[in-house]
């Protein structure tokens, strides 16, 4: 197949994608993790994923609006939707749909979701997410070494949290597929956000991120599988991917 026929076959799997409202129409919920792995894994892995495992919390809407937050990860979504699968093959990927993971500062065994979705950004209870989900999922822990994250960012978090809840999703289908050919610049419009851009920019926001890379709104889901995709500042190491299912 000639490189013309092939970027024409893309732009096609694009176009019908994200018409359907892309990156993140099929998120319902999630299941949760059954093991995490080697036995020697740093502590604070162990103890994010024990966490991960065994939290239950209740209403988003009642729980989630006054908590403060530590972040604990990236969530993966691979869905088996007709929009999911254009998606993975747009991106030449297994992912169509990703999320941060936080936790409650005062109840660490209380966890959230924070993604951008066709109906905006929302925060939702992880265990709430992950009953019904529809495909493959996996997840990254987030290790600080400099335990930076968890001892001075729960308030930049939350202020992140607070700007961007219920903004709209990103319908543009122009800015969605710049974003596959990582087109867009940092100007891309503020009023909107997809699931992608969002962890980009809230990773950015933290410092986690390097900033001089590439625009948010030039991120994929698929980035955020390797170390290629996202470049971390120092003292900070996204863990291999953990299996949910």
């Amino acid at each position: 197949m000639s490189t013309y026929q092939e970027n024409l076959k893309r732009f096609t799997y694009i176009c019908l994608s994200f018409t359907s409202i892309t990156f993140s129409t099929e998120v319902q919920a999630r299941d949760l993790p059954r093991n995490y792995g080697d036995e020697d894994r740093d502590a604070n892995v162990a103890f994010a994923t024990a966490s991960l495992k065994n939290n239950s919390v209740g209403d988003p809407d009642e729980s989630a609006k006054d908590s403060k937050y530590n972040l604990i990860g990236v969530a993966l979504f691979s869905g088996d939707s007709f929009t999911s699968h254009a998606i993975k093959t747009a991106t030449h990927s297994n992912v169509s749909h990703i999320g941060i993971i936080l936790s409650d500062i005062n109840d660490k065994d209380k966890l959230y979701c924070f993604e951008s979705i066709k109906s905006g950004v929302r925060i939702i209870p992880w265990d709430s997410e992950v009953s019904d989900y529809h495909g493959k999922i996996s997840y990254r822990l987030l290790l600080d070494v400099n335990e930076s994250i968890t001892n001075t960012t729960p308030k930049r978090v939350k202020d992140f949290i607070t700007e961007y809840d219920r903004k709209p999703y990103t319908k543009n289908p122009i800015t969605l597929i710049k974003a596959v050919y990582g087109k867009n610049s940092d100007k891309s419009n503020p009023s909107t956000v997809f699931c992608s851009e969002l962890a980009a920019k809230m990773l950015m926001d933290l410092d986690i991120i390097q900033k001089d890379n590439k625009a948010a709104s030039n991120y994929l889901p698929s980035d955020f599988q390797n170390s290629k995709g996202v470049r971390l500042n120092q003292g900070f190491i996204l863990t291999p991917e953990i299996v949910v299912k």
